[in-house]
């Protein structure tokens, strides 16, 4: 099962519109795009913007839990 390359959520096939759909925040994309946008964003993010990144994710996830 493919993930999300926004969110890092599940994705399932939905045969309606012959695209994956996140579980998560809803994204919609067929397989190819799925790929592209995962390596594009590999290629993208610096060393510090993944950090900054992660930073965030986890002072969202921190302030979720309060």
């Amino acid at each position: 099962m493919p993930t999300c390359p926004e969110c890092t959520g599940s994705m399932e096939y939905n045969p309606k519109i012959r695209k994956y759909v996140c579980q998560a925040c809803g994204l919609a994309l067929n397989k190819n795009e799925i790929e592209d946008e995962w390596e594009n964003r590999h290629y993208r993010e610096s060393d510090e913007d993944k950090r900054e990144r992660e930073r965030q994710e986890y002072k969202d996830w921190y302030f979720k839990k309060k």
